[in-house]
């Protein structure tokens, strides 16, 4: 019988908490606010409006574009465009999230090398290259979703580029991490690791323990494909102590089966059954009836290992 290996890669989504008070202060700002101000203003609404009422915030995005075309803000029209990609990315049209994206680049660049050139100070230079370094980003994922891997490759370096100048360490594993993904998916499993190796460095300086618990995790996974057994099983339990801090069943499920399959190819078939069952309970709370199958066959493949005949037909029925 065969095994069902299911390596969870995840990838982290940031998701910006909608305040109502911060809302509609920023609606009240807009009414009083000169025109030059407006496409700032909007553009914070959509960003918070984004993952809660997202075609509202499609709208206060091409309005926030519209208002900077017309005034010659080359940074607003950048970030604008850049949501609408967003917006885009989000309903899964990557064709059209992708024209955005790159509709975004050209001003944010044009931007940035003004300020560079008129010496504008650190403020403005860690805006230009955030915004940057987001763009580049949104880019590399798209394409990755795409499929065009070298293409993804090539934006992501430039987003790592620009984030390394920030101040914050976070964008900056992102990228790296993002860059594992490729590299994941083009199945270069040991170039993969460096990535996720070299986010992992880094997460000291972050408090996101979400984004690290999805990196501890998709670097055990390339530590697994590349046959080092025991850096995988280190980086799994990093990843597991993380999610038992926040993490949903699915998430704590996934983290058991990663682990439930690293035990088995070892041979350490009673971890492997510990682990297992600990998915497979989950997996029924929150009632994955084809998750959970896998598993129960899985622990048929582990007990038929061990002899144990009439439990693994148990599982197999």
């Amino acid at each position: 019988m065969r095994l069902f290996v299911i390596l969870f890669i995840t990838c982290c989504l940031i998701v910006l908490s909608l305040s109502a008070s911060e809302l509609d202060s920023l609606k009240l700002a807009l009414k009083s606010a000169e025109a030059s101000g407006k496409p700032a203003i909007l553009i914070q609404i959509a960003s918070l409006l984004q993952k809660k009422e997202p075609d509202t915030a499609l709208q206060y995005a091409i309005e926030a574009e519209q208002l900077a075309q017309a005034g010659g803000q080359l940074f607003e029209t950048a970030a604008a465009r850049k949501l609408q990609g967003n917006f885009q990315y989000q309903k899964k049209n990557y064709p059209a999230a992708l024209k955005l994206y790159e509709a975004a680049l050209g001003p944010a660049r044009t931007n940035a090398l003004k300020a560079k050139r008129k010496a504008l100070g650190p403020e403005q230079s860690i805006a230009d290259q955030k915004l940057l370094g987001d763009i580049y980003n949104n880019l590399g994922q798209t394409c990755l979703q795409l499929k065009d891997y070298p293409t993804a490759l090539k934006h992501l370096q430039n987003s790592l580029q620009s984030r390394r100048s920030l101040p914050e360490r976070e964008d900056e594993i992102a990228s790296l991490h993002n860059l594992g993904l490729v590299y994941w998916e083009m199945q270069q499993f040991r170039k993969a690791a460096q990535y996720f190796k070299q986010a992992a460095h880094l997460l000291d300086n972050t408090n996101n323990v979400k984004l690290a618990a999805t990196i501890w995790n998709n670097l055990g996974n390339a530590y697994s494909k590349i046959g080092e057994t025991n850096e995988a099983l280190d980086a799994y339990i990093r990843s597991l102590r993380l999610k038992e801090g926040f993490g949903a069943p699915q998430e704590l499920a996934a983290a058991h089966v990663n682990l439930g399959n690293l035990f088995y190819l070892i041979k350490d078939y009673e971890k492997a059954i510990e682990h297992y069952t600990r998915a497979q309970t989950l997996y029924r709370q929150i009632r994955d009836d084809m998750r959970e199958a896998q598993i129960i066959s899985n622990l048929g493949v582990v007990y038929n290992e061990i002899k144990d005949y009439p439990a693994a037909i148990n599982n197999y029925k």
